[in-house]
């Protein structure tokens, strides 16, 4: 693990199947505790708002008297203890992704959480003794989102349901293993393979390329699967002669059935089976 990050280890020998970790209901961090909490002024946010918002309260109002209070310590501050997403990052952190997908998300993402905090302000206003102006600030609002983005599990891509489990998020991602599952009594982290007594034990994030990983979690995986470099013909790929129609036949077999003078063709990560020649001494 890299300095201020956290995982999960095995305490002992486990088998596929078994539960590395379980979150109970009572535990998620979830729209239904901010509805619990705020009731109605809540009740037409989206998940992510209402969780952002919770966690706020309990870390910065509550404090030692939250039923997480043990929680918000293994939290990070995204101050200097770990990066974190990259919308996070500084604009001239952004500058090194220039020219990868990693660049726009980044900036797509931060603005989206400056359009949240815009879209906040009329609630904090309306009731001041729910939402302390000095708690629900812009840099809380960041924070919040960033441990969201980072820490949040939803049912399927769109995020329903989107809830945090304590201690199940400090699993960290593996390709290969498998993804949280959620019960009626909780959310749950399963083995997929054999692990030793003190092997860091895994889960996956789910299908996400590295742009995704990046904006969302801070870190890319080298050998991600969910890579792909995409053509555009007559862009990237010129269909000229010698044997311009029989480029156009394979380009539009390649393309499912698209149009090879305007298709887009995904080419995707493959790892390498075989290795090229040591570099000369």
């Amino acid at each position: 693990l890299a300095p201020g990050e956290l995982g999960v280890i095995a305490k002992t020998r486990l088998e596929p199947g078994d539960i590395l970790a379980w979150a109970p209901t009572s535990l998620l961090l979830n729209k239904d505790k901010a509805v619990d909490l705020w009731g109605d002024a809540v009740a037409d946010l989206e998940d992510r708002l209402a969780i952002m918002l919770l966690l706020i309260y309990e870390r910065c109002v509550r404090g030692e008297a939250s039923k997480w209070s043990t929680y918000w310590g293994g939290l990070p501050s995204f101050e200097g203890d770990v990066s974190g997403p990259s919308f996070l990052w500084d604009e001239e952190d952004w500058e090194w992704l220039q020219g990868s997908d990693g660049y726009p998300a980044s900036i797509q993402m931060h603005n989206a959480v400056v359009d949240m905090y815009d879209s906040l302000e009329p609630l904090f206003k309306a009731r001041p003794a729910d939402f302390p102006p000095d708690v629900f600030t812009a840099q809380n609002i960041f924070w919040a989102a960033g441990v969201v983005a980072s820490r949040a599990y939803g049912d399927d891509a769109e995020g329903s349901h989107l809830a945090i489990a304590p201690l199940v998020d400090f699993l960290n991602h593996k390709a290969g293993a498998l993804q949280l599952t959620r019960f009626g009594n909780g959310i749950v982290a399963y083995s997929h393979k054999h692990y030793e007594q003190g092997e860091e034990v895994y889960v996956s994030y789910g299908g996400k390329n590295n742009a995704q990983l990046l904006s969302q979690y801070g870190f890319v995986d080298d050998e991600n699967q969910e890579e792909a470099v995409f053509l555009r013909t007559g862009d990237h790929l010129l269909i000229s002669e010698p044997h311009a129609e029989a480029k156009r036949r394979l380009l539009s077999e390649l393309l499912d059935g698209q149009k090879a003078d305007s298709g887009i063709y995904r080419l995707p990560f493959r790892p390498r089976e075989w290795q090229g020649p040591p570099p000369p001494p």
